[in-house]
């Protein structure tokens, strides 16, 4: 590479820092507009609660900023309520085995075989009974007490009048097997 490309290179990085020097102005925040980067709570604070639970959206609520966004995994149930879970599997993150034993079922998902208890094949009253765990299977179950109850994305946005939400939903076939 000459010498005279490496200039150019150079001089091309330089111009690219301080437009976006630029751009924030004075800013203390360093992203592209100048704003204070947006905080999105994945199911709360979860890392101490289980994902998705009361207490882990009320606790990021009081201990992070008051723009604090609240990021919901939303899964359909029966009757067409949204509720926050983590995971498709609700095996993995509440504990609907101790109510449901013989609700496992095999649904190809995403063209993959997948066994466990779904949302899907029950209604809201129905989960009303199941609690929240937590998904971190490293974990001793005594973190797992079974006072956590699903919540549905409208108690979520009434209960806690968070400045915004982010509602993810995956869009994937589905076909029971």
């Amino acid at each position: 590479m000459g010498s005279g490309r490496v200039c150019s290179v150079v001089a091309s990085v330089v111009l690219l820092w301080l437009g976006v020097a630029a751009a924030q102005g004075d800013s203390p925040w360093k992203t592209l507009s100048g704003n204070a980067p947006a905080i999105i709570a994945k199911g709360g604070f979860s890392g101490l609660f289980p994902d998705s639970s009361e207490f882990a959206y009320q606790f990021a609520m009081i201990a992070s900023s008051p723009d604090t966004i609240l990021y919901c995994d939303v899964r359909l149930t029966k009757d067409g309520l949204g509720v926050c879970l983590p995971d498709i599997k609700m095996d993995n993150c509440t504990n609907i085995p101790d109510f449901y034993p013989k609700g496992k079922k095999s649904y190809l998902v995403n063209g993959v075989s997948t066994t466990g208890w779904f949302s899907v094949d029950y209604n809201g009253t129905e989960l009303s009974q199941v609690s929240l765990k937590q998904s971190i299977f490293s974990r001793t179950p005594r973190f797992d007490p079974s006072f956590f109850p699903l919540l549905a994305v409208e108690d979520v946005a009434s209960k806690f009048k968070p400045p915004g939400m982010w509602l993810s939903m995956t869009v994937s076939t589905a076909s029971s097997t």
